[in-house]
Order: structure tokens, then C-alpha cells, then sequence
């Protein structure tokens, strides 16, 4: 009986000393943190979202690897830092250091995406994992409607709420308007002479979410003379940006266009 007593006695203190030794031995561990960003505030369906990921491991990391899964029915492209996408995935590593990493991707709504939807992914450092943190979800960009219609002289962007016609005037006097080349729901680009040659582009953006105005965007390659007119065709406000006869064109910013909403 007594040599029983011993023997679970001998069991019970290795036991407990194989508990302090992995105890010991997982406060060394190491980890690390996964934070992701988005180039943009909220989606447009077929517009590209920018995903960024910023991996830190801890110093004493061995090797780690990050993965990112974008909703369903999204469609991936653009992937940096190496990484590759199968089912439903995108994968990076595993990176045999301790260097901070942002891995990036472009990932696409499909058309008729509405709602807010969610990213998730994880990042594995010497076999521990930690979940991506950050930011994380996205809502749909709020459309606003409008009564633009669109022609060949006339584009209609930001959910045909904003339309936009540009005319010029070359040093002879001769005269024209520009020419619209349509892009996506809140960008489009102007041609004047040739259709190859293309001259002006433009976007108009609705950040109501987040600034109290809408933002108006363009650049122009020429130095030729225009006047460029966006009309809000809710309100009815009108907007002129014009360049002078022979000045090389300036970008412009304007983030106070027109109020929102």
C-alpha cells in the first residue's frame, strides 16, 4: 500500500512539473497583432476596395502566416506581399522572420451587393493565432438619386444626382464642347478633338457619411480655354471651374462642391 502511495506521489509531482515546465515554456510563446484598413469609407457594386493588413509579429516570432476571407460572392485581385487566393481565401506566408508586413489586396462587389458586410481573416504566429482586428465591416455607399439624363455632351454621376458638361475654346476662336466618356457611377473622363486624345477627368463623390459635402474631383491635360459646369439636379445648384487661354490646367479638390445631403 505504502509503495502505491509512493509511486502516485512520484506521478503527481511529475506531472505538476511538466505543468510549470509548459507554462513556462507558453509565457515565451510568441505573437503578434493583425490590424486591417480599407481604402474607402463604404462599396460601390463593381467598384474595387482597397484592403490593407498590417502584421506585427512580436520580436522573437520564428515564422508566420496571415489569411483574409472577403465576402461571399466578392471577387479578389491585385494581391500583394506574395499572397494567393483559393476558396474563398487570400493566403500569405509563412514568413520565416519577425518583420512587420501590410499585405494588401483589391476586392470586388458583385453587382446587386447592398447591406453591410464583413471581412475575417487571422494571422498564425509560431502556431498561435490571433484574429485580424481593425476595421473589419462595410456598408454600401448611400446612393443619392437624381434627375440627370445622360448624353454624349453630358455626364451623370453619383447615382445620376450630379451631371456634368465641360465646353472650350481654342486661341483661332473655333469653339466645341466636350465629348463624355463614361466610366463608373461616380467618374467619367471628356475628349475634345479625337476620341484617342482624351482631355479631362472627373468624379464626383457622395461622403455624406463622413463630410458634410459632397467632393468634386477632376484633372485636366490641356491648356486649352473651358469652362467645366456640374449641376446638382436635386437642388438645382450650379458649380463652374474654369481655365484661362493658354494655362496649363490645375488639378482640383474641391471637398465643399455642394452640401449634402
Amino acid at each position: 500500500m505504502r509503495k502505491r502511495n509512493r509511486s502516485l506521489v512520484s506521478f503527481y509531482l511529475v506531472f505538476v512539473g511538466f505543468g510549470l515546465l509548459f507554462a513556462g515554456t507558453g509565457a515565451a510563446f510568441a505573437a503578434g497583432t493583425a490590424a486591417s484598413s480599407f481604402g474607402s469609407s463604404a462599396y460601390s457594386a463593381g467598384v474595387p476596395v482597397n484592403v490593407s493588413i498590417t502584421v506585427s509579429p512580436d520580436g522573437g516570432t520564428q515564422a508566420y502566416t496571415t489569411e483574409d476571407r472577403p465576402p461571399n460572392g466578392w471577387t479578389v485581385s491585385q494581391i500583394g506581399g506574395g499572397g494567393v487566393f483559393a476558396g474563398g481565401v487570400v493566403r500569405w506566408g509563412p514568413f520565416f522572420d519577425a518583420s512587420q508586413r501590410t499585405l494588401t489586396y483589391q476586392a470586388v462587389p458583385p453587382a446587386g451587393a447592398s447591406g453591410t458586410v464583413v471581412f475575417s481573416g487571422s494571422a498564425s504566429f509560431d502556431g498561435q493565432s490571433v484574429a485580424v482586428g481593425g476595421t473589419r465591416s462595410l456598408s454600401a455607399a448611400q446612393t443619392s438619386t437624381g434627375n440627370c439624363v445622360s448624353s454624349t455632351t453630358r455626364l451623370c454621376l453619383s447615382g445620376n444626382r450630379f451631371g456634368v458638361e465641360i465646353d472650350w475654346q481654342i486661341p483661332s476662336g473655333e469653339q466645341g464642347v466636350g465629348i463624355t466618356v463614361p466610366m463608373t457611377v461616380d467618374s467619367g473622363l471628356f475628349w475634345f478633338f479625337e476620341p484617342t486624345n482624351l482631355e479631362v477627368l472627373i468624379k464626383v463623390l457622395d461622403v455624406c457619411s463622413f463630410s458634410p459635402d459632397h467632393w468634386v474631383f477632376f484633372a485636366a491635360t490641356t491648356d486649352v480655354k473651358y469652362t467645366l459646369t456640374v449641376t446638382d439636379t436635386q437642388t438645382g445648384a450650379i458649380k463652374q471651374y474654369f481655365n484661362p487661354q493658354g494655362e496649363r490646367a490645375q488639378a482640383v479638390a474641391d471637398t465643399a462642391a455642394f452640401p449634402c445631403p
